[in-house]
């Protein structure tokens, strides 16, 4: 086939006409296809060749659009949806220059050496191919085509002296944009071209122009590519453009391909440069007005043999040099990329266990980018269409219209506009590829009808942004001889020709707010324009900086040093919060996600270190049981949880379940169940920012200053004092560690017949004599004042008064184990939920109450008479908690099931069997806490000793 087929190379510069010679060669055949190097390009050869032949017989392949009728004769594609082995008579490949490209290079390489047809086949492009296509294809004949016009260089010229029909070519979104809106302000108005848009919006914004609404085109190099409109001069608003890995300046003949679009057919054209492009050398205005360009002499190579037996055969083949000196292996291309990214993926190698899986897979990852993001997302969702093309062998139609459905909007600006439309392409070309979908016409169909409204409403956007309202600051900047020069010092602060116009604050910008609502547009325009580099230099510097230069406020903000850079929400978990960055939309979402990385890595960190006990005992796998789902109970508490809450589950634990909890730090108060290291200032901040955030409190409480001992109570959310570690009582609020450590010493008093405060007691709080009275008056004590004599102290040389001895309190021993230094530790409590915080010990009889007297005063000189002293007798009248049975507790029983009576009961009572009655010269035991004659609490961590006590 290949040997009877006629191959000819048409070359020549822009305006020749090439394009449409194929078009006449083709049409003279029975089949034909035809290749072009853009989708806007192909729509347009499309609805010519339709408009000599009808549409029963045409079709139109890309990447995102396929119309292929039944009884199709000629197609029309872009170069890389070009069918193979269709046997056509005629195959023609346009712009065959774009071999030597990095990025697409390869795919017209491969036509070249493989595309071919049954009786002819041309390719179309620029001289500078003549060589490469001579050594490749040796039997190819070669036509050259002169120019039907002159094409000559004018220099600069500012866009206010733009002459009509001319076209202003810039190499960014954001350049293209700011030309545009000068136009509007100077000339009415201008359209714009763009190789993003869809055909309708191009097409709908180049007839704006072509019927003369406006006089201007402002276009990206998409014009570059075989556009035919009625451009009579060529402006060049800069000579650089990104080619996807860095910032180059043009080639003459990428130059020429551009300009030559001035002068169409037999009109003569001319080009210059304007705006902040500086003069071209002579030396390329003379190749390009003579189109003479240096030759191609490496072009972009892939290897199309594929093996796809498994995933590192395929990646081994793609990675294929090629020996040929006029070939150069391609770089990574964006699919191959993205096989790569996959390949490391154990849940997609799982998948792959054969040739047609690895296929899939290589057809997966050749979805294009059309979203601009970044490889690892892009990667993700590529994972996530594998996945369903492999286990359900099409794309699930739910899952699909819910794509759909998220971009199905015509409301916002054209930078929000642009992207639905380039998200809908991602899954216009999932539904144009065969099998994917279930009702593939469907899916057609809806994408198409998504495209067309999106497209309608972004030409719509376009012509108000750019032919009906006012410029921005970046036009304005373009009006200047020299330009508006935006500069941003070290303190954030932003002047633009030595004017502040506003400060940077983390990554927003905040506005001078003296500016007149006319000038703040154009402003901040300008400004955001100039900073946007600084956005990244400062997101880099932002990533690399230390966890200690950042921060988190009372109310769940974030700071770097005294900026705020973003806040934090309610996540799925309260120890796992969501990070909100604050950054400008202008900015672009590389620096958001940068800034939300570093953030979110900053708090799961600082999360990870202060609750380090606390995680650490959530993955113990040696807790089980009860001891498990404590622990489970804790962790969601943050670490503290009022003993009352769980009065039940603590009873249930058994002495092992609580010691290995107790191995974690967790410690059993009387009135709290808490860890004693998340009581420090710093886990307790972020616990209070945690449980506020996971409570969605419009205004978060403020944890209290560190080293307080008590607080004043406040109005604050139920909850928020055991999370700050305090408990309420009286109008204060006491530490929960202080609390047990005060507990402690309660609990040797004599609360039914009446104590008064010690100096430890005061000492432990911190607190005066009389606020101390109310805080026990808030534990469930009653406290009666009352005044007598001031004992004076014991003058030197005066016999010591004789104190009686205060009758011991009988305590089992703690081991070291069970109470730390500093607090003591808990003290064991047989059945909590039935118990009063500090059980009382009814006084037998009327037997006298041994008081400690207050610390007296030095007698001075001066001391005549008795002085009066305030006292306090505190006795517990707290109410105990109705038995589990609903049945009234009798009067002075003891705590738990089965516990003997106190002593006055068994005077009034009789005596109990297997009791003995008091004798009077038997020293008495005053406690709060019954004696325990008849069992010992199994549950007691010393029952062992206590057991071995009464043996003996």
């Amino acid at each position: 086939m290949a040997e009877q087929s006629r191959i000819t190379a048409v070359l020549g510069p822009t305006n020749t006409g090439k394009t449409h010679y194929a078009i006449d060669r083709m049409l003279g055949y029975r089949t034909g296809i035809i290749g072009l190097p853009l989708r806007l390009l192909a729509r347009e050869v499309y609805d010519k060749i339709v408009a000599l032949r009808g549409p029963s017989i045409v079709a139109l392949v890309t990447g995102e659009e396929r119309i292929v009728p039944p009884r199709t004769q000629y197609w029309v594609c872009t170069v890389e949806a070009m069918p193979q082995g269709m046997g056509a008579d005629f195959v023609a490949v346009d712009e065959i220059q774009l071999a030597a490209d990095a990025e697409r290079g390869h795919v017209f390489t491969d036509r070249l050496l493989n595309m071919r047809g049954e009786h002819e086949t041309l390719f179309l492009g620029s001289d500078t191919m003549k060589g490469a296509i001579s050594q490749l294809v040796p039997k190819a004949n070669f036509v050259h085509r002169e120019r039907f016009s002159q094409l000559s260089y004018t220099g600069e010229k500012k866009i206010s002296r733009m002459p009509a029909r001319s076209a202003i070519v810039g190499f960014s979104v954001e350049n293209v944009y700011a030309i545009a809106e000068l136009l509007r302000r100077q000339k009415g108005g201008a359209a714009v071209v763009m190789g993003a848009l869809s055909p309708r919006t191009r097409n709908a914004q180049v007839e704006m122009y072509q019927n003369g609404d406006v006089d201007y085109l402002v276009a990206t190099d998409a014009i570059g590519m075989g556009l035919n409109l009625d451009i009579h001069h060529v402006a060049f608003s800069s000579l650089i453009k990104f080619d996807g890995r860095r910032m180059r300046p043009l080639l003459p003949n990428e130059l020429a391909q551009i300009a030559g679009r001035a002068g169409r057919h037999m009109n003569n054209g001319t080009f210059g440069v304007t705006g902040d492009a500086g003069k071209l050398s002579d030396d390329v205005a003379e190749a390009i007005t003579s189109h003479r360009f240096a030759p191609v002499r490496k072009l972009q190579w892939r290897n199309t043999a594929l093996a796809f037996g498994t995933v590192d055969r395929l990646l081994g083949s793609l990675e294929t040099q090629t020996e040929d000196p006029w070939l150069t292996r391609v770089r990574d291309s964006d699919d191959l990329i993205a096989l790569k990214t996959l390949a490391e993926l154990p849940q997609v190698r799982a998948r792959v266990n054969a040739q047609k899986d690895v296929q899939l897979l290589w057809d997966v990852c050749r979805i294009p980018d059309f979203r601009g993001i970044s490889n690892v997302e892009h990667a993700g969702l590529l994972e996530t269409i594998f996945g369903f093309l492999h286990e359900y062998h099409r794309v699930p139609d739910d899952w699909l219209a819910r794509q759909i459905k998220r971009i199905d909007r015509s409301d916002g600006d054209i930078d929000t506009l642009s992207k639905r439309l380039a998200f809908i392409r991602t899954w216009t070309y999932v539904a144009q590829r065969a099998g994917w979908v279930d009702d593939e016409s469907h899916w057609r169909g809806e994408t198409r009808a998504v495209e067309d409204r999106l497209s309608d409403a972004l030409h719509g956007a376009l012509a108000q942004r750019f032919v009906d309202r006012r410029t921005s600051v970046l036009l304005r900047r373009l009006k200047q001889k020299e330009g508006l020069v935006a500069e941003v010092n070290d303190k954030g602060e932003v002047t633009v020709e030595g004017q502040f116009v506003g400060r940077l604050e983390g990554f927003r910008f905040k506005q001078d707010a003296s500016a007149s609502p006319d000038e703040a547009k154009t402003l901040r325009q300008a400004s955001v324009q100039a900073i946007r580099p600084e956005f990244h230099l400062r997101a880099d510097r932002f990533y690399n900086s230390p966890d200690t230069e950042f921060d988190f406020t009372e109310q769940g903000g974030l700071m770097w040093g005294d900026q705020a850079v973003g806040k934090l929400t309610a996540g799925s978990d309260p120890l796992k919060p969501v990070v909100e960055a604050f950054v400008d939309e202008e900015a672009g979402p590389e620096v958001i996600q940068k800034v939300q990385r570093r953030l979110q890595h900053f708090i799961d960190r600082k999360i990870a270190t202060l609750f380090e006990p606390l995680l650490a005992m959530s993955r113990d796998e040696a807790l089980t049981g009860l001891a498990r789902g404590f622990a489970f109970r804790l962790v969601e508490h943050m670490g503290v949880i009022p003993r009352d809450q769980v009065a039940a589950e603590v009873k249930e634990l058994d002495q092992d379940a609580r010691g290995a909890l107790r191995k974690h730090g967790v410690r059993f108060g009387q009135f709290t169940i808490f860890m004693q290291a998340l009581l420090k200032p710093a886990p307790t901040r972020l616990r209070l920012l945690l449980w506020s955030l996971s409570q969605n409190l419009p205004e978060f409480p403020e944890a209290p200053p560190p080293g307080l001992v008590t607080i004043p109570v406040v109005d604050v959310p139920d909850g928020c004092y055991a999370m700050s570690g305090y408990r309420r009582a009286g109008s204060r609020a006491i530490r929960i560690d202080m609390l047990e450590r005060l507990a402690d010493l309660l609990r040797a008093q004599n609360s039914r017949g009446g104590f008064e405060a010690t100096a430890d007691m005061l000492s432990i709080t911190g607190m005066t004599l009389d606020q101390f009275a109310d805080l026990m008056q808030g534990l469930g004590y009653k406290a009666e004042k009352g005044e007598r004599d001031k004992v004076k102290a014991a003058i030197a040389g005066d016999p010591p008064q004789e104190t009686p001895p205060t009758p011991p309190v009988e305590t089992p021993e703690r081991s070291p184990e069970e109470t730390p230094p500093e607090p003591p530790a808990e003290t064991p409590v047989e059945d909590p939920s039935e118990a009063p915080p500090v059980p009382p010990v009814e006084v037998p009889g009327n037997a006298p109450v041994e008081v400690p007297q207050q610390t007296a005063a030095v007698p001075t000189a001066a001391d005549e008479g008795p002085v009066l002293e305030t006292f306090y007798t505190f006795t517990w009248v707290g109410t105990r908690p109705a038995r589990r049975d609903g049945a009234e507790r009798p009067r002075g029983s003891a705590r738990g099931k089965g516990k003997p009576q106190d002593k006055a009961q068994d005077r009034s009572r009789g005596k109990p069997k297997g009791q003995r009655p008091p004798q009077a010269d038997r020293s008495k035991n005053f406690s709060a806490r019954p004696p325990k004659k008849d069992r010992i609490d199994p549950d007691n961590p010393f029952a062992a000793l206590l057991a071995l006590k009464d043996k003996s």
